[in-house]
């Protein structure tokens, strides 16, 4: 068995993209992994192709050597994208292997300690917030509306839930400066009426939820140490299941940690075994907070098993597609000493399409799946259908309400461009253009001679006055970006570097073709 193809495709989650790594062999098994970060996508994409000569030929069922394999090959720029990249392939390659025994990845690793793990809805209340609109989720006007929610959640048979910092109001809207940039975000300092916010709403959520139900607030990076702490002491009248709070820095998590009785929870974004094993000496958290999709199941396991060793319960990080719940629940049941596991509740309507066998989710518990590999392979189909639109679009999405898969009657991608006229693909000789139709939604142009990085330009005959949605397209496509400002009368040009194929997937339909014209 070899490695034939390893690729990397995107889906439309709402608010974030979804991203999957394929690896297909030459007997035609497939496997699967997620690697999703909605903040560099188009990165790890491109850090699996960077990958690709030391994959393809080889032998995919020897997972730990390719693990190895491509961690020396970027042992100069460990972490984030690269590694995330890695964590990808690593686990469609566990997906190949389970798939060859006809065993599901957790047999791999010891087999189950238990058959169904205990969920906390995730961004719950968030992305109501910030999508409420496009999901048709009922709105978040007053702090009765959180009220409702808090007691939905019970109904639904939810023993936790997470929240971030949400206001209500015509809009609601979630305090978010740590992962925002300008003027006054920096400071990392709450103030008065972020103190208010804070206690109120947590202070609604336990009364609607009850005494019972665990109840957890994500400040993600938006304070510094002082401010962090600060929140923490305010919220010990609530018995709070925990406050989540990302820092680089161990002593810092340490020295809230020691200072107040609300349990802390940190770690998400650490990769590898050497990122988390001086937090753990520490002891610098109560809860380690793991994500499988950017560590890799075998980088996972290793470091809830050394989370263990410290006395320390963990908690998968998990806010992407059902395959990642798999990913997640796959590491739940291996691993003793898990305490609950995230989970997005309110999401993309076809979220549960994308899979071929949705995981079962019943009484607040997420049930362990029983078939080969993670027990369910991305249905291409569906995740053709639901392109991401590209980081404009999701920031026009989130600040509006604007949700780009909805278009318009008559302004459809396809019917839009063809108005539109996109001329002139010109490839720097020497090149050989083609015209490959694969299926009725696929569109391929290949040039098969390309030099590497030999820049491709292509112009948009109407330049500026293109109609908004023709740019979301393009974006999609990687030829140009998102266009900022253009002068008067001036055309935008795209260049496609060191990409000799130029894939157009997804809503658009065959007749796309008519709209291109080659030289």
């Amino acid at each position: 068995m070899k490695i034939a193809k390893v690729e990397t495709l995107h889906c439309d989650g709402g608010w974030r993209p979804w991203t999957f790594v394929r690896v297909e062999t030459d007997e035609g098994l497939v496997g699967w992994g997620e690697c999703s970060d909605n903040r560099s996508p188009y990165g790890i994409a491109g850090a699996v192709r960077d990958m690709e000569d030391l994959l393809l030929g080889q032998d995919p069922r020897p997972v730990e050597r390719l693990y190895w394999d491509m961690l020396r090959r970027t042992r100069q720029n460990l972490g984030g994208v690269t590694h995330k990249a890695i964590a990808g392939v690593e686990l469609a390659l566990w997906d190949i292997k389970a798939k060859a025994l006809g065993v599901p990845v957790y047999e791999l690793f010891g087999g189950p300690l238990r058959d169904r793990m205990r969920l906390y809805w995730s961004h719950c209340g968030t992305t109501r917030a910030r999508l409420g609109d496009v999901l048709g989720t009922p709105p978040l006007r007053s702090y009765a509306d959180i009220t409702a929610l808090g007691k939905e959640v019970v109904a639904r048979g939810f023993t936790a839930l997470k929240t971030n910092i949400v206001i209500p109001g015509e809009p609601a809207t979630v305090y978010f400066p740590g992962f925002a940039s300008g003027i006054n975000t920096t400071d990392g300092a709450p103030t008065a009426e972020v103190l208010g916010a804070v206690e109120r709403l947590i202070g609604t959520f336990r009364d609607a939820v009850g005494p019972s139900v665990g109840l957890c607030l994500d400040l993600n990076y938006n304070f510094r140490t002082e401010g962090v702490l600060r929140i923490a002491k305010l919220l010990e009248p609530f018995d709070m299941q925990w406050v989540e709070y990302d820092n680089w820095d161990p002593q810092a998590l340490l020295q809230i940690k020691q200072s107040t009785s609300t349990r802390l929870a940190s770690c998400e974004s650490l990769v590898t075994t050497r990122q988390y094993r001086p937090f753990l000496e520490l002891h610098a958290m109560d809860v380690c907070i793991i994500d499988v999709p950017w560590n890799g199941f075998s980088q996972a396991v290793q470091i809830g098993r050394m989370a263990e060793v410290y006395e320390i319960n963990i908690a998968p990080h998990n806010y992407y597609s059902h395959l990642a719940d798999l990913h997640s629940i796959h590491l739940c049941a291996v691993l003793p000493n898990v305490r609950i596991m995230e989970i997005d509740i309110d999401d993309v309507p076809w979220k549960a399409e994308l899979v071929t066998r949705p995981p079962v989710i019943k009484d607040g518990h997420i049930h362990l799946p029983t078939g080969p590999g993670w027990g369910a392979d991305i249905d291409e189909k569906v995740l053709r259908a639901h392109p991401w639109p590209g980081p404009a679009a999701g920031s026009a999405r989130r600040s509006t309400g604007c949700h780009p898969s909805r278009w318009p009657r008559g302004r459809s991608p396809s019917r839009m461009l063809k108005k539109a006229h996109l001329l002139r693909w010109r490839p720097r000789p020497p090149c050989h253009v083609t015209r490959e139709t694969i299926g009725p939604t696929n569109f391929r142009l290949q040039g098969p001679d390309m030099a590497p990085h030999s820049p491709t330009r292509v112009r948009l005959a109407c330049g500026r006055r293109a109609p908004p949605c023709i740019w979301t397209f393009l974006s999609i496509l990687r030829v140009f970006p998102h266009p900022a400002r253009l002068q008067p009368g001036e055309d935008a040009v795209g260049e496609v570097l060191d990409n000799p194929v130029l894939a157009v997937q997804g809503r658009v339909q065959h007749d796309l073709a008519q709209a291109l014209a080659l030289e």
